[in-house]
């Protein structure tokens, strides 16, 4: 269960380059949003298309529960686009602190919902990483644009219900091809989005651009669904508050943004937070069970 959290430790890292990332592609948000899905999409196909014909214990996309699946790609478009809307009317520290509170929503359903086991340690987990967070996000705490705060609001309710939706659905299908399906049809969601979007000269951010959909999309959201499928959803949603603190660091080291005292200490609580979530022990949760006459050795 070890090299699951570590994958998680290096994807949601990982996932702290995005705003560097973001300064270098100039487009409107809609564009990079329908971008980084439809790239991943394009490049997640591939590799399946590639790999086509070989023995695999995971059925084809869109093969079994296709309607579940159809509607966690729906849940993750409006996500990314209510949270792309909040950024653009809140100050970014207050986004991500509303988004943050996701955890503690799926700790409250993911009991009666996905059977999961909270012990002391994971519930103080998710409340001494929302605390870190809110550490992190609070100085840029602002008076907001309430439209705004609605949509990062709604953007944090998606968000749980997308890692509920999510948990049993990578049992069946595995990292690869749920993210695939995702990104497909979030793809057909925001291709409106990027059609009506401000046509400003994107030049060599194509290039980042290209980065963000194949490496931050295509595999980062590939290898967390993967880890998803062996840990229960609660354990992962705590540890991607490492994300924000990723952010800190990273700004501080590329762009010397040095961060207070107040932010350090919300990065410690945070790093605090996926020592108790991995100490808790337990084995990983075994994948959701498919039926053998849907899915028997289902190529591709």
């Amino acid at each position: 269960m070890a090299r699951w959290y570590l994958l998680l430790f290096a994807v949601c890292t990982g996932w702290g380059t995005i705003p560097l990332l973001l300064r270098e592609i100039a487009a409107s948000p809609g564009l990079v949003a329908f971008g980084r899905v439809a790239i991943a999409a394009l490049g997640l196909g591939g590799v399946l298309l590639a790999k086509r014909g070989r023995p695999t214990r995971f059925p084809a996309p869109y093969r079994v529960t296709p309607w579940r699946a159809i509607g966690s790609g729906v849940l993750l478009s409006a996500h990314w686009l209510t949270m792309f809307i909040a950024f653009d009317r809140v100050p970014a520290g207050t986004v991500i602190l509303i988004i943050f509170l996701s955890p503690v929503g799926v700790a409250a359903l993911a009991p009666s919902l996905l059977g999961d086991h909270l012990t002391p340690r994971l519930i103080a987990a998710v409340f001494v990483g929302l605390l870190g967070v809110a550490l992190i996000a609070g100085p840029s705490l602002d008076s907001a644009d309430p439209t705004g705060l609605a949509m990062a609001g709604i953007s944090m309710a998606l968000l749980v219900a997308l890692n509920l939706v999510a948990k049993p659905l990578a049992g069946i299908y595995g990292g690869l091809r749920l993210a695939f399906m995702e990104t497909a049809v979030a793809s057909l969601i925001l291709l409106p989005v990027a059609l009506t979007a401000d046509r400003t000269p994107v030049g060599t951010g194509w290039f980042w651009l290209a980065v963000l959909g194949l490496a931050h999309t295509a595999g980062g959201v590939s290898l967390f669904l993967a880890a998803l499928r062996h840990l229960p959803v609660t354990r992962v949603s705590v540890m991607s508050y490492l994300e924000p603190v990723s952010v800190v660091l990273l700004a501080w080291v590329v762009l010397s943004e040095v961060p207070t005292a107040l932010t350090l200490a919300g990065g410690a609580l945070v790093v605090l937070a996926g020592v108790l979530v991995i100490s808790t022990g337990g084995r990983a949760t075994p994948p959701e069970p498919v039926a053998t006459t849907e899915v028997a050795r289902v190529p591709g």
